[in-house]
């Protein structure tokens, strides 16, 4: 069970102008590459949301351990203490659109009043 003490916030690595809606392609990566767990909602990506064209996936629930963190922090593995976020672009040559950075915004105000 996941005990979100921490948000965590991933960028895709994969231009939005090379594929603007990426929860397909990362769903697929994650289950056949990656062999990450499915979620409780029947979806294979390893965060708990998903910001990409335009939209916020819930991937999985809140409780839910997440599959997007390898470091350890005071001796448990993150994906039992924080919720993760991923946002659909490349990091190292774009910025997010102004829209994903304002659904992202609301998502982590939403994450901090319920937790």
């Amino acid at each position: 069970m996941n005990k979100p003490k921490k948000i965590l916030v991933h960028c895709s690595d994969v231009s939005q102008t090379e594929l603007k809606d990426q929860f397909n392609s990362i769903n697929k990566y994650h289950k056949e590459v990656r062999e990450f767990p499915v979620s409780s909602l029947g979806i294979y990506v390893g965060y708990h949301r998903l910001i990409t064209g335009g939209k916020n996936y819930k991937c999985r629930e809140d409780s839910e351990i997440g599959a997007h963190c390898n470091n350890v922090v005071d001796g448990l593995s993150m994906n039992l203490q924080a919720l993760g976020v991923g946002v659909g672009f490349d990091g190292d040559i774009e910025m997010p659109t102004t829209e994903h950075t304002k659904l992202l915004q609301q998502q982590i105000w939403e994450w901090q009043d319920k937790h």
